[in-house]
């Protein structure tokens, strides 16, 4: 029955459209709850409850029906500080409330960017929105089943940064923080790397071996990682070959 493997493919797949899952009302029918109600419905298999009877709101959809609209299917997150990308907010505040989809974090336990539907447009949008009225959230378990990719160490991808790997200015900041790496941790790593002076500055010979490794790469990568870390390339390659015997 699931339609969406991840929540970024979600996200990716509905962001700009617009969702009408019941008609309702006349003059707006793109309501917040119609686009959750569309995940619900397609990933699922059963619509998304407000309160028995219908012509609920938002709100009533965790106040009133939490249990049934959680299944077997989703985990009830009540502490707003453990949200991640996916999880299906509900809102109270005002007499309908909000709910939508975390797209990423800003700060920890207030602000995230909400991807949703009526946040001032009929097309599914997002949005920085406080956690300020957060009831509760819904995580489907599937999407927390997947296996994450293995994390590079910080020298690693700092010495990525050096190669170009990861862009320049904002661009690269952005891409290391949706990727999981503290920004500036990296930065300083690639700033000792390109003066030379790095306070766990390793010998030629642990550098050589690394090298065997795989950890500097290979051809002109391996030069230009090896020379703006601030080593002798050629020293370097001389210790492998000898190793390497």
């Amino acid at each position: 029955m699931a339609k969406w493997s991840t929540a970024n493919q979600f996200l990716t797949e509905t962001l700009g459209k617009s969702y009408d899952m019941d008609r309702y009302p006349k003059n707006q029918p793109y309501q917040c709850w119609d686009y959750a109600d569309y995940f619900w419905v397609n990933q699922v298999g059963r619509p998304l409850i407000t309160k028995a009877g219908g012509n609920g709101s938002a709100k009533d959809c965790w106040n009133i029906s939490r249990t049934t609209n959680a299944g077997k299917e989703f985990d009830l997150v009540t502490d707003k500080s453990k949200l991640k990308t996916g999880d299906w907010c509900i809102f109270g505040g005002g007499s309908n409330g909000h709910v939508g989809i975390v797209k990423s974090i800003v700060r920890t336990g207030q602000l995230v960017v909400l991807q949703g539907e009526n946040q001032g447009s009929t097309k599914v949008n997002a949005i920085n929105y406080s956690l300020g009225n957060f009831l509760g959230a819904f995580r489907y378990k599937a999407w927390n089943t997947v296996t994450p990719a293995p994390k590079k160490s910080n020298e690693e991808i700092a010495k990525e940064v050096i190669a170009g790997k990861w862009g320049n200015g904002d661009d690269r900041k952005n891409r290391l923080t949706k990727a999981g790496y503290n920004y500036s941790t990296i930065q300083n790593l690639v700033n000792q790397m390109l003066n030379g002076k790095s306070s766990k500055r390793k010998s030629d010979l642990e550098i050589a071996r690394e090298v065997i490794q795989g950890k500097w790469g290979n051809g002109a990568l391996r030069k230009t990682s090896l020379t703006l870390a601030g080593y002798n390339y050629n020293n370097i390659q001389a210790i492998v070959n000898n190793l390497l015997r």
